[in-house]
């Protein structure tokens, strides 16, 4: 009898294994982090299906945000963009953090993604800053 019961608790873990692998894979993105570097232009390289995650430091009680051109295109589809506010500002008002916007590539070829961090309501405005990811979607 315990040798069935042992053989349950085995075949389970070894499912509950395989589930926690499968996410993790298909949860792996690749990430281009703009947050500590004086270097707005990097490059990037997916597969058909992977994600990309593109941060960027960002503050948007100041009215500013990150826009990108293009959100999607035949090698890249966008998934929309989150603001993640940092620890260490976490109980300061007006305290930055980082905006993350995420990139699925669904055709091999070779994009680029062009950030800019302005006023949306300021159509005629420079941008305030600007940020550039060349990237490769391979099959």
């Amino acid at each position: 009898r315990g040798g069935r019961l042992s053989e349950l608790s085995t075949g389970r873990m070894k499912c509950l294994f395989g589930l926690i692998l499968f996410a993790a894979v298909a949860s792996a993105a690749v990430t281009v982090d703009f947050t500590g570097s004086s270097t707005m232009k990097q490059t990037a390289s997916v597969k058909v299906g992977e994600k990309l995650e593109v941060c960027l430091k960002s503050n948007p009680t100041t009215g500013y945000s990150w826009q990108t051109s293009p959100e999607e295109d035949s090698h890249l589809k966008g998934e929309g963009c989150t603001y993640h506010r940092a620890p260490t500002n976490s109980h300061t008002v007006g305290g930055g953090g980082k905006e993350c916007c995420v990139f699925e590539g669904k055709a091999a070829g070779t994009s680029n993604l062009n950030f800019e961090y302005r006023r949306p309501w300021e159509t005629n405005a420079i941008a305030e800053t600007t940020a550039t990811v060349q990237v490769t979607v391979t099959a």
